[in-house]
């Protein structure tokens, strides 16, 4: 049995409340797929049925979700403390936040249309102009 939060670890106490807003993936032989199922709804999270010849695509998306917006903040922000902001951590988290949110409801939103889901509209104004 595999059973996988989707949530990165902080170590600390946040992780138990963020437990109970986490899609957990739960993959198991039929028998014994409701225990691992029970346990994430036990932790308050909510199961999610991946195959196994699905588990290394399910790996793949995670890896590419957390890499990448690690990645993006980190570069956002040290151009920001190269320009001396003080604290671009906090600078760019309400943007940060808000873009993610909304790239998040797009793709949870069936659309019959790519292109709506390119169009821009959650581009933040530009700051100087």
């Amino acid at each position: 049995m595999a059973v996988h939060p989707a949530l990165a670890f902080t170590g600390t106490s946040l992780d138990i409340a963020r437990l109970q807003e986490t899609y957990f993936a739960v993959t198991a032989p039929a028998p014994v797929l409701p225990i691992g199922q029970a346990l994430v709804v036990e932790m308050g999270g909510e199961p999610v049925v991946v195959a196994e010849s699905d588990r290394a695509a399910y790996a793949e998306a995670i890896a590419t979700a957390s890499t990448f917006s690690r990645a993006i903040v980190e570069q956002a922000t040290g151009i920001l403390s190269g320009i001396g902001f003080e604290h671009p951590g906090s600078f760019l988290s309400s943007l940060v936040r808000s873009t993610v949110d909304n790239a998040l409801t797009r793709a949870s939103a069936p659309s019959t249309d790519p292109a709506a889901l390119l169009d821009g509209r959650d581009e933040p104004p530009d700051p100087l102009g």
